[in-house]
């Protein structure tokens, strides 16, 4: 077992740098924690190249004091793990929550380094459905019932896409359900004029009336 050797240096200006040598361990934990807490809540850089043992209570007192950086808007950086303890923070996936560098200049770029600026989160609009360039949207009411009697407006038994356009170019011109009532009547009436009559028979013998 290796005593633990804490050294601090506070710059005037940030980060501070805390050299730690030694095994951290259960035993050697609260006296790590009681140094941690007197460093200034200012980004910091943890020198770990000395470090022969990173146990879990040992764990405990980096996140502690990564948490306490966060909320004060700063940056704890973990500088020069050696190779056992670099496998401990890869294991219990720290790795991926610590800024990790390979030297102590390189811990400082990344706790000086400006945070670059979260992306703009774009919306992307889905249409659904056919689009007929230059015609207005249908009416949200009543598009069943106008829907099908276009559809016989245009002499067919189901709705089709000329029923949105007629739908459509009646919004235009007034109330969809008044134009296409209208635009049905005129269509019947035509319909009535274009037929042919029977003949007419006289049911009477000699043409009686």
């Amino acid at each position: 077992m290796s005593a633990l050797l804490i050294r601090t240096a506070i710059p005037q200006a940030p980060p501070t740098l805390v050299t730690v040598a030694g095994d951290i361990d259960i035993a050697s934990a609260p006296s790590l924690r009681r140094h941690l807490l007197s460093v200034p809540e200012c980004s910091t850089v943890l020198d770990l190249s000395g470090v022969q043992l990173l146990s879990a209570a040992g764990l405990t007192e980096l996140v502690d004091l990564r948490d306490r950086l966060t909320r004060a808007d700063a940056r704890l950086a973990l500088a020069a793990a050696p190779r056992l303890v670099r496998r401990v923070l890869t294991i219990t996936g720290l790795d991926d929550t610590m800024l990790l560098a390979d030297t102590v200049d390189d811990a400082v770029h990344l706790v000086t380094a400006p945070i670059p600026p979260a992306p703009t989160a774009t919306a992307t609009v889905v249409l659904r459905g056919p689009v007929v360039r230059g015609t207005p949207p249908p009416p949200t009411t009543g598009v069943s019932t106008l829907a099908y009697l276009a559809a016989e407006r245009c002499g067919k038994s189901t709705p089709g896409p000329e029923a949105g356009e007629l739908i459509a170019a009646g919004s235009t011109s007034g109330p969809p359900s008044t134009f296409l009532l209208r635009s049905h009547a005129r269509h019947r009436a035509a319909d009535r004029k274009a037929t042919p009559k029977p003949p007419f028979d006289n049911p009477c013998p000699g043409g009686g009336a």
